[in-house]
């Protein structure tokens, strides 16, 4: 069965919002006014509603489980993406206006954003991409960038 290690980032503490649910010890999180990071290491599927007062994301995920974002009505000013495995990641739920996109391995991933796209990558995964933002790409290996526009 699959285990899922799910953030509600949903509780308005300190002026900031926290994680609602339990953390693991495999992952940090840490807010401080419109800006979120995620650490996370391990092979669980990471789950992910944003508030809509959060501009900056920034996801570091080291493993081979899923990593999702879920529709919740916010707009990122900048999403940054480490991802080092196999993981599925789909981060289409909250669109961004720039994104840094790193990968190494065999990871597919969705987004999107509106204006600017930097993916560094090494490995067989695909990205695709919604939102008609300018793509800066570097990197090798047999992955695809794939657009819808």
């Amino acid at each position: 069965m699959l285990r899922y290690l799910a953030f509600s980032l949903l509780m308005f503490l300190n002026g900031c919002y926290a994680c609602t649910s339990n953390l693991f010890s495999e992952s940090n999180l840490h807010c401080q006014g419109e800006a979120c990071a995620i650490d996370y290491n391990g092979a669980k599927n990471l789950i992910l509603e944003i508030p809509t007062h959060i501009k900056k994301l920034s996801i570091s995920y080291n493993g081979s489980g899923q990593v999702v974002l879920h529709k919740s009505g916010a707009h990122l000013e900048n999403l940054d993406l480490q991802c080092i495995g196999s993981a599925i990641v789909d981060l289409r739920g909250v669109p961004a206006k720039k994104a840094k996109i790193k990968y190494r391995g065999s990871a597919d991933l969705k987004l999107n954003a509106s204006e600017i796209i930097d993916i560094d990558y090494r490995g067989s995964g695909d990205v695709e991409i919604e939102g008609g933002a300018k793509i800066n790409k570097q990197g090798n290996g047999s992955g695809k960038i794939i657009t819808s526009w």
